[in-house]
Order: C-alpha cells, then sequence, then structure tokens
C-alpha cells in the first residue's frame, strides 16, 4: 500500500497565528481542617479523671470489713494501753486491758465510706471477783461516746460508729473500764478483749461515696501520674501515650485498693509523693518560666520585687507551719504551704530583669570550686535576708526549749551526767566515753556551757540549739560559695524551717555539733582550693607548661583534679576569648597558651 500524506493545513495569508498564551498554575486547593479546638488539651485529661472517678465509685461499692484481731502476732501496731498477749483455754488470742485501752484500725477513716453506716463488734470477757458488779465499759470512737454496757462474763458488743465517719485518717475505738487486781497479781486488769474486733460497713440507701480526703488523695495520684508521663513524652505529641500511662496507673490503682483497702490507704502517700516531688524536675523549665512570668506581672501590676514577694511567701508559711504544728485545718496547712513556697521559690530562684521590663528564665548555675560568683562580699540585701533566716531558726529553736520535748531522753540525761563528772572530777577528762558510744569532745563541750551558764535543761540543749543556728549560717556559707547566694538563701531557709532539723537540734545529742564541724570543714576546704588556684601563675594556668611541683600539689585527688579542670576551663576563657566554644576546657589550654596580650 502507498503511504498516506497528511497536509496541514496552512494559515491563510496575510493573519499570523498567535501562540497560546501561557497559563498560571493552578493553586492547590488547600484541604479543608477544622479549626484545633482551645480545649482539646483538656481532653485526655479530664477523660483520665471521669475513669478515675468511676473506678473509684466501684471499689467503694464493694463493702467492707476490717479486723484486728488482738492477741496474735503483729497487733501491736493496732493496740495501745493493753497488757500482754495471752490465750484462753480454748486457744482463743485475748489481751487485758487497763483503765483505757486503744483500738487502732490504721487507714480506716479513709477506708469507709462516708455515707453509709458502720458497726463496731467487739468480744468482751468481764472477770470481777466473786460478790463484784459486773465491770463497766465506755466505748469511744475518734472522741466521740458510742455506748457503754456492763460485761459480766463473755459478751460481744454491737456499737454503731458510723457518726465517726468521716474522720481522721486512723480510727482509735477508746475502752475504758473499771479495774481490778487479782489474787497473786500486781497489774489493774479491766476487761479482755477476746479474739478480732471489727469495724462492719452495713448497707444503707444510695451509692457508697468516698470520704473528700480518699478523693483528692485518688484523683491527685492519677493526675500527677499523668503529668510525669506527658513530662517523659513529647508536650504536644505525648498526651495520647501519657493518658494510656495514666489508665495503666488508676487500673494499678483499683486493683490494690480492692484487694487490701485499709492498707492501700495507709501506703498511697508514698508513690503520691514519689509523683509528686518528680513533677518539678520533668517540668522544671515549664515552672521556671511560669514563675519569671508571675514575677515580672507582679512587677508591674502591684510594685513589687523579689525581696518583698519572698516575705510574702514567707508570711504565708508561718500560719501554715502553725496549723499543722496544731493539727487543725490540715487541708488548709497544706494548701497555704504549697503557696508559700511557690512564692518565696519563684521569688528567689527567678532571672533577672531585662531592659524591655521582662524576666529571664534563669536556670540554676553550674557549681564551681570556689572563685564563683558567691565568693564577693554579702550586700546589704543579702545581708538582712540572711539575718531573718537566722532569726527564724534561733526562734524555732529556741522557743519553750526547756519544755518541749516534754521531759529528758535517756540519751540527753546521760550526756548531762558525763558534763557534770567532768566538771566534779579534775582528773576525769575522756578521750572516747564507751558508756554513751561518743568521743569526749561533745561532753566537754557541754561542761563548759554548764560553767558558762549553769547546769540545768536550758543549758544542755541550748548548745546543740546554738549549733544548729550556726549550722544554718554554716551551710549558708558553704552553698553560696559553690552555687551563689540566690540557692544559699533557699537552703539556709530550708534547714532553718525543717521540721526534722529543728526536732533533732532541740534535744542533747551530739548531731547538731557534728553538722556545723563538717560544714565548716568543707568550706575551709573551698577556701583552700581557691587559695591554691589564686597563688598559681596565670601561665601555669592555661600553658601546658606549668610548673612540676605546683601540678602535683594541685592533682592529688580526684575532687581536686575536678576543680583543676573546672579552674582550667575558667582561665582557658580569661586568656583565650577567641577559641571556639565547642573546643574543650583541655584542648583550650593545649592549644592556646597565655600571652602578655590577652591576660589583660
Amino acid at each position: 500500500m502507498g503511504e498516506r500524506t497528511i497536509a496541514r493545513p496552512r494559515s491563510a495569508p496575510g493573519k499570523r497565528r498567535r501562540a497560546p498564551a501561557p497559563q498560571a498554575p493552578r493553586a492547590a486547593r488547600p484541604h479543608p481542617r477544622r479549626a484545633a479546638s482551645p480545649l482539646a488539651p483538656l481532653a485526655p485529661p479530664l477523660a483520665l479523671l471521669a475513669l478515675a472517678a468511676v473506678a473509684l465509685l466501684l471499689v467503694y461499692a464493694r463493702p467492707l470489713t476490717y479486723t484486728i484481731t488482738v492477741g496474735e502476732e503483729g497487733d501491736r501496731a493496732a493496740t495501745r494501753g493493753f497488757f500482754g498477749r495471752e490465750r484462753s483455754p480454748a486457744g482463743v488470742p485475748f489481751r487485758w486491758t487497763g483503765e483505757r485501752a486503744t483500738l487502732i484500725f490504721r487507714g480506716a477513716g479513709l477506708a469507709f465510706p462516708a455515707n453509709q453506716p458502720v458497726a463496731l463488734e467487739l468480744p468482751l470477757v468481764g472477770s470481777q471477783p466473786a460478790g463484784a458488779p459486773p465491770a463497766r465499759v465506755t466505748v469511744a470512737v475518734n472522741g466521740a461516746a458510742a455506748g457503754e454496757a456492763a460485761i459480766a462474763g463473755e459478751e460481744r458488743l454491737r456499737l454503731p460508729a458510723g457518726a465517726a465517719f468521716p474522720g481522721p485518717v486512723d480510727t482509735q475505738v477508746t475502752l475504758g473500764a473499771e479495774t481490778f487486781t487479782p489474787p497473786g497479781d500486781r497489774r489493774a486488769l479491766g476487761v479482755a478483749v477476746l479474739g478480732p474486733a471489727r469495724l462492719a460497713q452495713e448497707p444503707g440507701p444510695g451509692i457508697a461515696l468516698p470520704p473528700w480526703g480518699a478523693w483528692w488523695r485518688w484523683l491527685g495520684a492519677v493526675l500527677c501520674g499523668y503529668g510525669a508521663a506527658l513530662g517523659l513524652t513529647r508536650r504536644q505529641a505525648g498526651r495520647l501515650p501519657a493518658a494510656l500511662a495514666g489508665g495503666l496507673l488508676v487500673l494499678a490503682l483499683t486493683g490494690a485498693a480492692l484487694i487490701a483497702r485499709p492498707l492501700f490507704w495507709q501506703l498511697l502517700h508514698l508513690p503520691l509523693l514519689a509523683l509528686a516531688l518528680a513533677l518539678p524536675l520533668l517540668w522544671r523549665r515549664a515552672i521556671a518560666g511560669a514563675a519569671s512570668r508571675a514575677v515580672a506581672a507582679a512587677g508591674r501590676r502591684w510594685g513589687l520585687g523579689r525581696p518583698a514577694l519572698a516575705l510574702a511567701g514567707l508570711a504565708l508559711l508561718i500560719p501554715a507551719q502553725a496549723l499543722l504544728t496544731a493539727g487543725r485545718a490540715p487541708l488548709v496547712a497544706l494548701a497555704l504551704y504549697a503557696a508559700g513556697l511557690a512564692v518565696t521559690l519563684s521569688a528567689l530562684l527567678t532571672g533577672e530583669q531585662r531592659a524591655d521590663g521582662s524576666r529571664a528564665d534563669a536556670p540554676l548555675p553550674s557549681p564551681t570550686v570556689g572563685g564563683g560568683a558567691g565568693s564577693g562580699g554579702l550586700g546589704r540585701g543579702e545581708l538582712i535576708a540572711l539575718a531573718g533566716v537566722l532569726v527564724l531558726a534561733a526562734g524555732a529553736r529556741f522557743y519553750r526549749l526547756e519544755e518541749i520535748p516534754f521531759g529528758l531522753w535517756r540519751d540527753e540525761a546521760r550526756h548531762g551526767n558525763e558534763a557534770l563528772r567532768i566538771l566534779a572530777d579534775p582528773d576525769y577528762r575522756p578521750v572516747y566515753i564507751p558508756n554513751i558510744s561518743l568521743p569526749g569532745l561533745y561532753p566537754l563541750t557541754l561542761a563548759a556551757a554548764f560553767r558558762l551558764f549553769g547546769a540545768g535543761v536550758e543549758s544542755l540543749r541550748g548548745l546543740t540549739a546554738g549549733a544548729g543556728v550556726a549550722a544554718v549560717a554554716a551551710l549558708f556559707a558553704v552553698a553560696r560559695r559553690l552555687w551563689g547566694p540566690r540557692v544559699a538563701l533557699v537552703a539556709a531557709f530550708l534547714a532553718a524551717v525543717g521540721s526534722w532539723r529543728v526536732s533533732i537540734d532541740r534535744l542533747a545529742f551530739d548531731t547538731a555539733p557534728t553538722t556545723l564541724c563538717t560544714l565548716l570543714a568543707l568550706y575551709a576546704f573551698l577556701r583552700g582550693i581557691d587559695a591554691i588556684r589564686q597563688e598559681a601563675p596565670p601561665a601555669a594556668r592555661c600553658s601546658p607548661s606549668r610548673p612540676r611541683g605546683w601540678r602535683r600539689d594541685w592533682r592529688s585527688t580526684t575532687t581536686i583534679r575536678a576543680a583543676s579542670r573546672s579552674s582550667c576551663w575558667r582561665s582557658a576563657r580569661r586568656c583565650c576569648p577567641s577559641a571556639s566554644a565547642a573546643a574543650s576546657p583541655r584542648a583550650r589550654c593545649r592549644g592556646w597558651p597565655c600571652s602578655s596580650s590577652s591576660r589583660g
């Protein structure tokens, strides 16, 4: 077949064909998306709280019977004012009460519902002498009278105790009885508690509702667990894993509460405290930023500086400590304590104010050995703050020192007797005293205090109280040299008001003087490092050709070797400002020796 040729149409003469106009690329249409709701971040924790609330209601829907078997091994923590363990001829364990005896149901104040009746069952035995009237027994639950009865022989009392719930965490059942002394026995016996004593939940109208203390402990543990999981994961994309971790925590809490509800409420404070302490560590940057903004806002709105805010926080902490000491309104006291600590720490640990009025987020400076910001003289404001902390420490340690704690411990009396013996016997100057297992320096110091102020409780405990105040000042000096004045003031304040530190400083033990001596030795060690570093020539600090004797003395221990590296870093930065920031301290020292022009 022949080839066919297709001819293109020619344009008419005189007409010119136009090229097609270039078309603009079609813009991609945006995919329609819904705007994110501002409440979206709150959805996972709210759902988790709803799940936790339902789980807690399910836990309390199960009736509870709390039993203490009096006379068995391990009942010592639940009994007070009872005589020793005995067994009846049938082998049932029991204990005799005295004039007053107490059964302590640990955690029952949180384990029983707040709106359901609770009954108290007590198996009692009265064994009065022949011809004597039956023993009268009065029963009180948490200080409120629950009933009384005359016990003749073996009887089982059943009394309503629901009016005592909700109450304290530990429910105390106090038994008061008329006593008698059996022939051949010196004990004043009341009645015998024979076998198990019970608190039993009875059916009531409506669903069982947990007490308020159980609510905030349960939901607080779940929220703290969610916050800790969110801090370990990424802040935005980690909501789902954190919610799953919170759900697993709810399941674990529910299982533990169903297995042993009273024991669960006794021990819940341990994981709750651990999670609450982990939150500031995991969210330290966010907390520091929020604190800086709050301090800056307080300065702009009310004109309050950081010292005024620190005093405001202290004003909240003092009534909180007073309420906790008196045992009144614990929730209000804890709230005041948290608010006071937040205000005080925000004022002391936030950054300085910038030129535009905002405050920089200033993390805590890294520890430096000697020569740091805290090695200079004390400013006026720093002196005033330190004086206030020391006055607070002295007030906490010397207030009613001869009355609180009541009486004298056996060890305190032994220490005082050794000091009196040192004063009475000129030849008695012991180096170590096996009787009290202490070196002789502490009794010798007590003897000096007795000679100056007279022998008495005030002098005996005043020595340790004064050493405790001095230890607060020594801690401030050490922390200031290591981390600067702000951290030192916080450390001194916490040592001044810490309950354990205050309690141990009010007793005539050697702990406070030992702490003072340890802190003074550490301060002298830091000063010695500073002296060695300053005596070395500048060229020897940075140049690799250091004198051998100085290097041998300087690097005698591992601790001083670490201090050498930090001082070498500072010397390299001062000697060689043009060095790269990425270079290591050792590379700076070896690569760029100091010159006369760079030393300034």
